[in-house]
């Protein structure tokens, strides 16, 4: 996803520049934090009128759950619930990471060095 110039035209259509509209409010309030999110349920709650808090509530709920199920750049292009997966059942969520099989080439890790110097020397003594 391309990022917006501070001195190009606002994406959300006001006609004014990025840094004088929407840039001010996206920096006030992070989208990924909790007044972030809690600014988009209230947007997205803008516009519908609810008859009850029960209904209220079903509109949150279903919101929250969709928005935890798309893709977030923070988790590397994983949900915020695949990663909940990932955190908590790392053994019973092995289809959300792929791992090469072989590698092209060794990583260069000082770890690594080391390892092998360990394995070499124990290889020599027995």
């Amino acid at each position: 996803m391309a990022q917006t110039g501070r001195n190009e035209p606002c994406p959300c259509g006001s006609g004014k520049k990025y840094k004088k509209c929407c840039l001010e409010q996206e920096q006030a309030t992070p989208r990924n934090t909790a007044a972030g999110v809690s600014a988009e349920l209230q947007q997205a709650m803008g516009g519908h009128e609810f008859n009850s808090l029960e209904e209220a509530q079903a509109f949150a709920d279903n919101f929250m759950g969709q928005r935890n199920q798309k893709p977030s750049d923070d988790f590397h292009g994983l949900s915020p619930e695949q990663m909940h997966h990932v955190l908590n059942f790392p053994l019973t969520s092995p289809h959300l990471v792929n791992f090469q099989e072989k590698l092209e080439s060794l990583p260069n890790a000082p770890i690594l060095s080391l390892l092998t110097l360990l394995v070499e020397a124990i290889g020599e003594k027995a």
